[in-house]
């Protein structure tokens, strides 16, 4: 879900700064840093794991992601000495010069970072406004690995056993949809999609940038269902303005919040086009969605 976040976890650079007039230091690798706060005297130390808040911004201090609300807070190790340097890594570089409670920012310039986001590019670097939250020893760590493994488990497992309850909530939508009861409900985009909001949600309305947690059930006019996100255990990921969903899906969750249940009508100009999605999805096919939204955050 991270992808674009963090990169290269596996790198770490002994530092050796230099400092100018800005209040930031230049890292031996060539990354300016400047420390905000930094009245921890006990810094990380080499094989740690490091628990931190982070928001990235623009070079207008514009906010292009935060995950300060994330279902998971973002944590990485620090090698230890002995680990082989590869090259380096400026978060890690930079993690390593403080401690837990300090703050700190990372400028990176955009071509440094080879797996980005689209919301990168039109910037010359990208700033990671950063606080430590924890460090842990590798020991303390496994353990909190092995508990989260078996909660996600159990929570997979409810998933799955709630996919056969879904589809039926699912046709029972479609079968008053193809009975005209939801006329009334149906909510007309000027693009031509059609939804209708079967729950309202709570919170502001999804939007570019965000990242959006959806759980669906999908189907065709005629009942046949192509995919769903139940039997997978898990929900499914979406990151709006990065086109990475058909074109019905970027339209209709933006207009949605956390907690919505909602119905997606998407005609196939906004779906798989004229040629479909052989063999599940003929050509020119309208989708139907039953759509669940979790959590929205940056």
């Amino acid at each position: 879900m991270f992808k674009y976040l963090i990169f290269a976890l596996n790198i770490l650079l002994f530092m050796a700064c230099s400092s100018d007039n800005s209040g930031k230091i230049s890292t031996s690798s060539g990354y300016d840093v400047k420390i905000h706060g930094n009245a921890n005297p006990t810094k990380v130390k080499p094989g740690d794991y490091v628990y931190f808040l982070v928001d990235i911004l623009n070079d207008k201090d514009e906010l292009i992601q935060s995950l300060r609300n994330a279902p998971e807070t973002p944590v990485i190790q620090l090698p230890s000495d002995d680990q082989n340097m590869i090259k380096s890594n400026p978060v890690m570089e930079a993690l390593s010069l403080v401690g837990v409670g300090d703050s700190l920012s990372v400028f990176i310039p955009r071509d440094s970072i080879p797996t980005r986001s689209p919301l990168m590019e039109n910037t010359e670097y990208v700033k990671y406004n950063i606080v430590v939250l924890e460090t842990i020893d590798q020991a303390t760590y496994a353990q909190r690995l092995e508990t989260s493994k078996l909660e996600e488990q159990e929570k997979m497992v409810a998933i799955k056993a709630s996919e056969g309850e879904k589809a039926e909530r699912g046709l029972e939508l479609l079968n008053q949809l193809n009975a005209g009861a939801l006329d009334n409900d149906i909510i007309i985009d000027s693009t031509g999609l059609k939804y209708v909001i079967l729950k309202e949600g709570q919170g502001p309305i999804a939007k570019s940038g965000q990242m959006v947690e959806t759980s669906y059930y999908g189907f065709l006019r005629n009942g046949n269902s192509f995919d769903n996100s139940y039997k997978r255990g898990m929900s499914y990921p979406v990151q709006l303005g990065t086109n990475g969903v058909i074109r019905g899906w970027e339209i209709g969750l933006s207009k949605l919040n956390s907690g919505t249940e909602a119905l997606f009508i998407i005609p196939y100009e906004l779906g798989y086009g004229e040629a479909g999605s052989p063999p599940l999805i003929p050509e020119k096919s309208e989708l139907i969605f039953y759509i669940e939204v979790g959590e929205i955050f940056y």
